[in-house]
């Protein structure tokens, strides 16, 4: 008698190491499709265009294009473009990608490098995002 409460014992316990398994599976397979949509929603670097809109690189890295506008008129992303207004402001993708680099590679601790807000944008004017 005390071998088959033992092996009941022993299914009880493998049923419930199989629960378990099929639990942390899912949670698993739950962060891949997160870290998948997140991939597809920002998009990589192999992804973007080989001429890059100031909206294009907001997006990618996850910040108002006017910010990137501002980067651009200050020149610390190399641009070109932009009319009379500011529009169409456009980016090598090439220069993004040595921006990029520069960003990642500054040693720790070391500021950022600063850049001057144009003068537009310090009168108070605002800029028109398309």
């Amino acid at each position: 008698m005390e071998t088959y409460t033992d092996l009941a014992t022993l299914l009880e316990k493998a049923a419930e190491l199989v629960r378990k398994q099929g639990e942390e599976n899912e949670a698993l397979r739950a962060r891949e499709a997160e870290r998948e949509a997140n991939r597809r929603k920002w998009g990589m670097l192999a992804d973007l265009p080989d001429i890059l809109t100031a909206k294009e690189i907001a997006t990618f890295l996850r910040m108002r294009p006017t910010t990137v506008y501002e980067m651009f008129r200050a020149g610390k992303i190399k641009s070109f473009g932009g009319g009379v207004n500011g529009k169409s402001i456009r980016c090598m993708k090439a220069d993004f990608i040595d921006w990029l680099e520069n960003e990642r590679n500054r040693a720790p601790g070391k500021p950022r490098e600063e850049y001057a807000i144009p003068e537009k944008i310090q009168r108070g004017r605002r800029l028109k995002v398309v």
